[in-house]
């Protein structure tokens, strides 16, 4: 019997047929039913309670110049929040452009290692790796990518990696195009 099908028998005996003089003590019963269902009913663990559903987005530009730097931003933040991340991207590049978002494949708990890799055949990243220990805010990584001097023209492929106590969890891939002066 499930925890349920026990409380429906215990209000319906409790509720059975009151009458008048005994009503009173039959909502109680009920009550005290009820308390007992909920008593019973078991907790979520506290992984569940801590757990949370995370989107990354990229932000950058669409276009940059060979030889320049472009700041590409994969930002982290708990799903329903984009406003949030579209903010902290444009603090730091107020062009910022986002670029996709995806939400990651498992949700995240508080305190979990997080990396963020990001990739670009052809491109000169800067630090391509970052991890930290996600906190349920909204999270930038930022990568300076440096376009060759050869780039006018052509469109290169970027993926944005993220991992979960190393284990892949998420991949969102945009373009940045190689632009003349």
């Amino acid at each position: 019997i499930s925890i349920w099908d026990n409380l429906e028998q215990e209000m319906a005996s409790a509720l059975g047929s009151p009458t008048i003089e005994d009503s009173d003590t039959s909502i109680t019963a009920a009550q005290k039913a009820m308390l007992r269902a909920i008593e019973e009913w078991p907790s979520p663990s506290p992984s569940v309670l801590n757990s949370n559903s995370v989107d990354v987005g990229a932000f950058a530009p669409e276009s940059a110049q060979p030889g320049s730097v472009a700041l590409v931003q994969l930002i982290l933040y708990p799903s329903g929040q984009s406003r949030r991340a579209r903010s902290k991207a444009q603090e730091a590049d107020p062009d910022a452009t986002r670029r996709g978002a995806v939400t990651l494949s498992v949700n995240i708990e508080v305190g979990q290692s997080v990396s963020v890799i990001l990739e670009g055949d052809g491109l000169l990243i800067e630090e391509p790796a970052t991890s930290f220990i996600w906190r349920n805010a909204v999270r930038a990584c930022q990568f300076r990518v440096t376009l060759p001097k050869e780039s006018v023209g052509i469109v290169y492929q970027l993926r944005g990696r993220v991992l979960l106590e190393s284990v892949p969890i998420g991949t969102l891939c945009f373009t940045l195009r190689g632009i003349a002066a």
